[in-house]
């Protein structure tokens, strides 16, 4: 099943790679799909119990985001980088209090704006991850 599921991603990623004639535009973009992977495999470790120290350590603390080019004569780009988690929340339920970090997952549109549905929160209670994602953080912290 596994190797279904990566193949079918990469099947998916290779799609979005256009080929203009330039190189430096080419392994932008190979780089850009390589970070998309990582953070995907990288979730797929995070479980129930983690600290948040141990998620933040599988992570990371920065996200590459894109590319601007620096130099336009020499083709030199720079990695556009954005801090994770993106967002933290606190909330408290009842006399309980979570904690709610908010880590980029992926780009769904390059419009220098992070919405929701980039995001993947990972929610802690005494410093332990008890749930991730959307239905988890609806159905049990904000409902």
């Amino acid at each position: 099943m596994n190797r279904l599921l990566i193949a079918v991603i990469c099947l998916t990623l290779s799609g979005c790679v256009t080929i203009g004639g330039e190189e430096d535009l080419f392994n932008e973009n190979i780089d850009t799909q390589k970070e998309t992977l990582r953070r995907f495999f990288s979730l797929r470790q995070i479980h129930k119990g983690m600290t948040r120290k141990e998620v933040a350590s599988i992570l990371g603390n920065k996200v590459v985001v894109g590319y601007e080019l620096v130099d336009s004569q020499s083709g030199q780009y720079k990695p556009v980088t954005i801090n994770n988690p993106y967002r933290v929340e606190n909330v408290q339920k009842g006399s309980v209090n979570y904690c709610i970090d908010y880590y980029l997952e992926k780009i769904e549109v390059q419009d220098d704006i992070v919405s929701d549905d980039e995001l993947v929160p990972l929610v802690f209670r005494d410093d332990k991850l008890v749930g991730q994602g959307w239905d988890f953080l609806k159905k049990k912290i904000k409902n």
